[in-house]
């Protein structure tokens, strides 16, 4: 019975899984993405994004949010534990902070940096021209 529990919940919910695959599958729909794990990064993760995952301790993440911009998008996967603290301190720096994946140790947030035309003033001649997308820059570290 127990093998067949655990079957069942492996198909039906692979997330809870002491494993990260499914935290960077899901990171890896968007090609550009950086993967960063805050304070430890487990063998899983290194193994199943083939090196690609990053690691940066929670001094670091706070620096660096307040002095970097970009374009490429950015997940912070966090370990349980610490995800409100994640959480506050990404609603500080960017306003909004929800997980949008969580698995069994990580809450998978994905940063991105909002910035309206007034505080980025675009040329005159492409006012008339920017899509609502032009608001929005995605924060890379």
């Amino acid at each position: 019975v127990g093998v067949l529990l655990f079957c069942l919940a492996t198909v039906w919910q692979p997330q809870w899984l002491k494993t990260e695959k499914t935290l960077v599958e899901f990171v890896q729909q968007e090609p550009a993405a950086t993967l960063l794990y805050v304070d430890s990064r487990p063998f899983s993760a290194r193994y199943y994004s083939r090196g690609q995952a990053g690691l940066i301790s929670m001094p670091e993440l706070v620096t660096r949010l307040s002095t970097t911009s970009g374009q490429q998008p950015l997940y912070l996967a966090v370990p349980r534990h610490q995800a409100n603290e994640v959480r506050t301190i990404l609603q500080q720096a960017l306003g909004e902070a929800e997980p949008v994946f969580e698995n069994r140790g990580y809450h998978l947030f994905e940063v991105v940096l909002k910035r309206t035309l007034t505080q980025l003033p675009p040329p005159a001649s492409t006012i008339s021209s920017c899509q609502p997308s032009c608001s929005q820059a995605r924060l890379t570290m």
